[in-house]
């Protein structure tokens, strides 16, 4: 709820991508510094998803958890590191190298997957099949929660199914298809196990604009500035998308509204008086002219790099 935002999101699209990665480095080390634990990655030329695990830490400064360097070969109870130190008496070996991604319950003809890259119209649709009756749900990474992403991906398939939209045509498909794997190796790598990556409100609008459910943020402005403003700011929660079209929810704005108090108040079980100190009114307010400069800065470098493009 406090990273997943349009704000965030929008800024960092901004940013220059050499930028934008210092940021990433100096947020996942605010908690603590993960060269110290040994934990820092020697190749940190792409963005991989985060782990969020409390307890790891923890784990290591009590030696529960041991960092080690590379695996130099194996013996047959033993193993031999790459500093040259070696364990021995081991019990078990995991390798945690991820997913191939496999359908052979499926015809090529239907669906091809190439280094867990599956030819999908938006990570839902096989392009080719002959009529849209086939719909893959969940198969996707996002940098964020995968149940809404899932939920969305739910109400587009039944509108198809239904009839009640349409795909568009194979070849524009295709498109969608090639240059969205150009995007994502650009971005994450061209690891099989960045096959699936995606950001999360990119995505999420990406499915919404098929269903006609996309948040107008302008005309939120607008039309009701406090419910705009808390769109824009806030969590990209999926009341967002019971605003408009079909499946909308005349709770959705009253959910919007109360959502950090309704997350807040099961942790206040003692009610704490707010500080009268005038300092944080302040703070918000260079906050907001913050954000304000961000967004206007990030609005002229979209729009030259638009140009730069089209000349």
């Amino acid at each position: 709820m406090a990273l997943t935002t349009r704000c965030g999101f929008w800024i960092s699209r901004s940013l220059p991508a050499g930028l934008l990665h210092k940021l990433h480095q100096k947020q996942m080390n605010s908690w603590f510094d993960h060269a110290n634990y040994g934990l820092q990655p020697e190749d940190t030329s792409f963005l991989k998803e985060p782990m969020v695990n409390d307890h790891f830490p923890s784990q290591i400064l009590c030696g529960a958890i041991r960092i080690k360097p590379h695996i130099r070969m194996f013996s047959e109870s033993s193993v031999l590191f790459e500093d040259g130190s070696i364990v021995d008496g081991l019990d078990e070996v995991i390798f945690a190298t991820g997913y191939s991604i496999s359908f052979p319950f499926l015809d090529d003809s239907i669906v091809r997957v190439n280094d867990n890259n599956v030819t999908l119209y938006k990570n839902v649709f096989p392009p080719h099949h002959e009529k849209p009756t086939l719909a893959f749900i969940g198969l996707v990474q996002p940098l964020g929660s995968l149940l809404p992403v899932s939920e969305l991906q739910v109400r587009w398939a039944t509108r198809i199914f239904k009839g009640a939209a349409r795909l568009p045509p194979v070849a524009k498909m295709e498109a969608h298809f090639k240059k969205s794997l150009e995007v994502r190796r650009k971005r994450f790598g061209k690891g099989k196990n960045q096959a699936l990556q995606t950001y999360f409100i990119e995505y999420m609008d990406e499915v919404a604009v098929e269903i006609g459910i996309r948040p107008n943020i302008m005309r939120l402005l607008i039309t009701d500035p406090k419910l705009g403003l808390m769109v824009f700011f806030g969590p990209c929660t999926p009341y967002q998308y019971r605003l408009t079209g079909p499946g909308k929810w005349s709770g959705a704005k009253n959910a919007i509204l109360s959502q950090w108090s309704r997350t807040l108040n099961p942790s206040r079980t003692r009610v704490v008086q707010k500080s009268t100190d005038s300092r944080p009114k302040i703070r918000r307010l260079f906050l907001l002219c913050g954000l304000t400069t961000a967004i206007f800065v990030g609005f002229y470098c979209v729009k030259f790099k638009t140009l730069r493009l089209r000349a």
